[in-house]
C-alpha cells in the first residue's frame, strides 16, 4: 500500500487535476471563465499558483488561428489542504465571448517546487439555438439560417461588423469590407528622401503602405518622353528656344511691359486661355475690373478723426475741471478766509480790552483820580515826539493795573 501511494505522488506529483472546463456562456455574458479542479495528493498543506501566463488560441476560421488576441486574467495564489480539491478559476474578458472554439494552455507549479505542470483545456463557446419551424423549412436550421458572407460579421445583429478593435483586443482593428474580416493593421516605416519629405504613406482605406515616389520602368520613361517632344505643345515651344524672354515684345493692352510680363493699370486684369492643345493663351491686361471708391475710407477716416478729437477735448475739460477743484479753488478759498481771521482776531482784543475797562469802572474813586491824573500827564507828553514811546509804556502798565 504505501509502494501504492509513493508511485502515485511520482508519477502524478504532488498534486493533480481532476477536471478542467469552461462555464456556460450566454447571450448576454461579457467574458469566458475557466476553471481547474486541483486535487493535494499530499498528506500536508500545498500552495499552488501559477508559473506563467495561459497560452490560448482559437479559430477564426479555416486556416487562420489566432494566439494573441485571447489573454487570461486570474489564477491567484491557493492553498490546499491536504487530501482536497480547490478551483483556481480563470477569465477572458470580452463582449463577443460566443462562436470561439481553441483551447489554452496553463501553467501550474507547487510554492516549494521547482517543477511546474501543464494543463491543456478545450473550450467551445458556440451558442447553439433551438431552430424554429421557418427556419428549418427554408433554410434547413439555425446555423445555416445566420450565415452571413464575412467570419466577422455579426450573424446575431444583422450580419453588421463587430468592432475588430473590441473582439481581437487591439490586434486586429481593421475592418476589410470586401472579405467581411478584421486585419491587423500594416505597420509603415518611412524616411524621408532627398528633400526631406516622407516617401511612404499609410492608406487607410487599403491598409497598406503606398510609397509617394513615382516609380517608373524604362519602357514608361521612354513613352513619357516620346510623348513629351512629339506632342504640338513641345513643338510650340521649340520656336522659341533660341530667343530671349526680354527680347520678346508683348500686347500689354492696357498696361506696360516689364520684361517677360506686363503691370496693368488700375482697374485692368489679365485673363487666361486655355489652348486646344492644352497650353495657356494670356490674355494681358485685357479685362476691365469694378474699382473701389475711396469715399468710404474717406468717411472711415473723418469718423476716426472726430471720435479722437472729442476724446482729447474730454480729457483736457477733465485735466481742467480737476485742476480747478483741486487747486485753483482752494487756494482763492484759503485767501478768503484769512481777512476773516484778522477779524475774528481784532474783534477778540477789542473785547477784551473793553472788559478790562469794565472792570477799572469797578474800582475805587481814588484810583480813577489818579488814572486821570495820568492821562492827562500822558496827553502833556504825547505833544512832544520823544515821549510818544514813554506815554505807550505808561498805556500798557495802566492797563496791566
Amino acid at each position: 500500500m504505501f509502494l501504492l501511494v509513493v508511485m502515485i505522488i511520482i508519477v502524478c506529483g504532488k498534486f493533480h487535476i481532476e477536471r478542467s472546463g469552461n462555464f456556460p456562456v450566454g447571450i448576454e455574458d461579457v467574458g469566458v471563465r475557466f476553471y481547474l479542479s486541483i486535487a493535494n495528493n499530499m498528506k500536508n498543506q500545498i500552495v499552488i499558483s501559477k508559473s506563467r501566463q495561459p497560452e490560448c488560441c482559437w479559430k477564426v476560421q479555416e486556416g487562420d488561428i489566432d494566439c494573441k488576441s485571447m489573454q487570461l486574467f486570474g489564477g491567484f495564489q491557493t492553498t490546499i489542504d491536504r487530501a482536497s480539491i480547490k478551483n483556481m478559476t480563470f477569465v477572458f474578458p470580452n463582449i463577443y465571448p460566443l462562436d470561439r472554439v481553441g483551447s489554452c494552455k496553463f501553467f501550474l507549479k507547487e510554492l516549494k517546487d521547482t517543477q511546474s505542470m501543464i494543463h491543456e483545456l478545450k473550450f467551445d463557446t458556440t451558442y447553439k439555438e433551438d431552430s424554429t419551424f421557418m427556419q428549418s423549412l427554408f433554410s434547413g436550421g439555425p446555423e445555416v439560417y445566420k450565415r452571413c458572407k464575412g467570419v466577422d460579421q455579426n450573424i446575431r445583429n444583422n450580419c453588421k461588423p463587430y468592432k475588430c478593435s473590441k473582439k481581437y483586443n487591439g490586434h486586429r482593428s481593421f475592418y476589410n469590407e470586401k472579405t467581411g474580416k478584421c486585419e491587423p493593421v500594416y505597420r509603415c516605416s518611412t524616411r524621408l528622401g532627398d528633400d526631406d519629405l516622407p516617401t511612404t504613406a499609410f492608406d487607410y482605406e487599403n491598409n497598406r503602405c503606398k510609397t509617394l515616389v513615382p516609380e517608373l520602368t524604362e519602357k514608361e520613361k521612354q513613352v513619357a518622353k516620346e510623348l513629351l517632344e512629339n506632342s504640338p505643345l513641345a513643338k510650340e515651344a521649340n520656336q522659341y528656344v533660341d530667343i530671349n524672354a526680354e527680347e520678346l515684345v508683348i500686347d500689354c493692352k492696357h498696361g506696360y511691359q516689364e520684361g517677360s510680363h506686363c503691370r496693368c493699370y488700375h482697374g485692368w486684369v489679365t485673363v487666361s486661355v486655355k489652348t486646344k492643345n492644352g497650353g495657356l493663351k494670356m490674355n494681358w491686361c485685357s479685362k476691365k475690373v469694378p474699382v473701389k471708391s475711396n469715399k468710404s475710407n474717406k468717411y472711415a477716416k473723418w469718423t476716426v478723426f472726430g471720435i479722437l478729437t472729442t476724446v482729447c477735448v474730454s480729457l483736457v475739460v477733465l485735466l481742467l475741471y480737476l485742476w480747478w477743484k483741486l487747486f485753483i479753488q482752494q487756494i482763492i478759498n484759503n485767501k478768503k478766509e484769512q481777512p476773516s481771521i484778522e477779524g475774528k482776531k481784532l474783534n477778540e482784543h477789542e473785547g477784551g480790552v473793553q472788559l478790562k475797562r469794565g472792570r477799572s469802572k469797578s474800582r475805587s474813586p481814588s484810583d480813577n483820580s489818579n488814572k486821570r491824573n495820568l492821562s492827562e500827564d500822558n496827553r502833556q507828553r504825547s505833544k512832544s515826539p520823544r515821549s510818544s514811546s514813554r506815554n505807550r509804556k505808561l498805556d500798557f502798565s495802566d492797563d496791566e493795573d
